[in-house]
């Protein structure tokens, strides 16, 4: 089946991405979430930033790498 991309699409993507994705890459999608910031405070040195996804680098990528990356992870995803 296609999937309709609607306004229940689009709001259920961002509550999950509030739920699961929020706390490293920040409510905004630039990397420094709470997680990030509490990391960088505490003087973590293996700590890795997450990624900005709003980086023309991520922009890039084609939709399989992205979704990839979001269902399996990468790093300490």
């Amino acid at each position: 089946d296609d999937i309709v991309i609607d306004e229940a699409l689009l709001r259920r993507g961002q509550q999950v991405f509030g739920i699961t994705c929020s706390n490293c890459h920040g409510k905004d999608g630039h990397g420094k979430g709470p997680i990030h910031v509490q990391a960088v405070a505490g003087g973590s040195s293996s700590w890795v930033q997450p990624t900005d996804l709003h980086s023309d680098v991520v922009r890039g990528r084609p939709d399989g790498h992205i979704y990839n990356s979001i269902n399996n992870g990468i790093r300490s995803m």
